[in-house]
């Protein structure tokens, strides 16, 4: 009798997960699917495009569907597009992908096509995760809420229908998010669900990566991440590491191409643009006078704080010398700021203060119609463009609270020391993806400030955003359950008396 109901109790334990897990991944579909207004009473919200969209909608083989040519500054999301011939040269982007599959079979495309998809794939990676999560027992599911409920927030959702490369390094992030929690919350002996974890770990580390060149940081992050995950194989204790080094080993070289690809297709398309963002929206007045030092005329300095948009770089002192040779006043000044860590350090904190723009008003949510009027053409729109030097840091002096990036970031970095340092804690798994995400986080931002100095600067650490709000429900998590531990250490203790007291013993025994 027992050899029959063992395999029959395991087949329903087995079934319980699946079903479990569908749940899960269907509600997260939905979710998504309402924030979206895809479903539900409200129309559909999305990012409208800044001018960055014909990089990618271009490879597609798409156009928007509008009188004016282009999607750009139309004061909303230009939903419909039309079938044309591809571009030649289109950004290397996994969101460029993402736009092909949403338009197979359609010679109308519509960017709700997208949101569907992209709805669609955070379902199926909350459900896998999720199926992972139980293998020991269903009441850890909740440990996956810090990294899928900034999803639901409008300001990042809406990014799903656009244009731009942004979608697929929110997706990456979540996977990555994911497979950390997975393989935090499970044990070297769970084979299938560490494999799982290695999976989404890795896998969504290169998405995000390969869907900006400034998302690289958290492919770096996760090929860490995956590298520590052990698997325990049959065999040998080595073989326990020998599964997630192998696959971040392989990943790597795998986007080692399509990375320098997307590098080298941005060094070689904006390189002047870059470099003047790089130089007059954010060298100049981080280290004032160094334009004679870089070779350019002295008299650069008076343009300090002026973005190549949307004046340009007409009648910009400096601006000819800079266009004859921007890479090596690019590498002059990254040489400078080596030099200068506590400048580097207040650009850093500049850029992590910056992330608490994600709602990026500058960009329309509601779809464009005909009639709607765009921007005035020419005009800095708002501070958290970043394009000129006073809007940016009036609106910085606006926040309620600039400190709190900075803070999120220092205490999920000890947070995830300490969760590697004592993995078997009860707080560990909150503990360690609150670290990743604030390393990830601090890349990104790093990343984005030395690349285009200040300009779109919000937008360009977008990621990191989200990345911090995850960290910050870890830590908030962490704080949660040290709060209940404490309360249950405090509480009276009561002893149950045995009906028969045995003889003999002493009241302590």
């Amino acid at each position: 009798m027992s050899a029959i109901a063992i395999p029959i109790h395991i087949r329903r334990a087995g079934s319980s997960r699946t079903l479990i897990a569908a749940l899960a991944g269907v509600l997260a579909l939905f979710a998504l699917l309402w924030t979206l207004g895809l479903i539900g009473p409200g129309g559909a919200v999305g990012a409208g495009d800044n001018g960055d969209g014909v990089r990618l909608f271009c490879g597609a083989g798409l156009t928007p569907s509008v009188p004016a040519p282009g999607s750009a500054w139309q004061g909303g999301v230009v939903m419909d597009f039309t079938r044309t011939a591809p571009c030649m040269d289109p950004e290397p982007s996994a969101a460029l992908w993402a736009l092909r599959i949403a338009g197979v079979g359609h010679d109308r495309v519509s960017l709700r096509l997208l949101g569907w998809l992209y709805a669609l794939l955070v379902g199926a990676i909350t459900g896998v995760a999720a199926w992972a999560l139980t293998a020991r027992r269903f009441g850890r599911l909740w440990v996956l809420l810090p990294a899928f409920a900034p999803l639901i927030d409008v300001d990042f959702a809406r990014f799903f229908i656009s244009t731009y490369g942004e979608p697929a390094g929110l997706l990456g992030a979540y996977a990555l998010m994911a497979g950390i929690v997975v393989a935090s919350a499970t044990r070297p002996t769970d084979i299938r669900e560490r494999l799982v974890a290695v999976v989404l770990t890795i896998g969504g580390g290169a998405v995000a990566g390969l869907a900006k060149v400034g998302y690289l940081p958290v492919l770096c992050v996760s090929v860490v991440c995956c590298a520590a995950v052990g698997v325990q194989l049959k065999g040998a204790a080595w073989k326990t590491w020998l599964v997630g080094p192998a696959a971040a080993l392989l990943v790597s070289l795998a986007v080692v191409v399509p990375a320098h690809r997307a590098i080298e297709w941005q060094r070689r398309t904006y390189p002047e643009i870059n470099t003047h963002n790089m130089l007059y929206s954010m060298a100049l007045i981080e280290m004032p006078g160094i334009a004679s030092e870089l070779g350019l005329p002295s008299g650069a300095q008076t343009f300090a704080g002026q973005a190549y948009y949307p004046k340009g770089p007409d009648n910009v002192i400096g601006a000819p010398e800079l266009a004859a040779n921007p890479a090596s006043i690019r590498n002059a000044i990254l040489s400078r700021l080596a030099r200068r860590p506590l400048t580097l350090a207040r650009i850093l904190g500049i850029g992590l203060q910056a992330t608490e723009g994600r709602g990026l008003s500058y960009l329309p949510a509601q779809r464009w119609e005909l009639g709607t009027e765009g921007p005035e053409v020419g005009v800095a729109i708002s501070g958290e463009q970043g394009a000129d030097s006073s809007g940016l840091r009036d609106w910085l002096r606006s926040q309620s609270t600039p400190w709190l990036p900075t803070a999120l970031v220092i205490l999920g970095i000890l947070a995830g020391a300490s969760g590697f340092i004592w993995p078997r804690r009860p707080w560990s798994v909150f503990a360690k993806l609150a670290g990743s995400a604030a390393v990830s986080a601090t890349g990104v931002v790093l990343v984005a400030v030395l690349g285009d100095g200040y300009f779109e600067i919000a937008k360009h650490v977008w990621l990191s955003s989200y990345l911090l709000d995850v960290a910050e429900i870890a830590l908030l998590a962490i704080i949660a359950i040290a709060t209940a531990r404490f309360v249950r250490d405090k509480r009276p203790r009561t002893f149950r008396h045995s009906a028969e007291p045995t003889y003999g013993a002493s009241p302590q025994t």
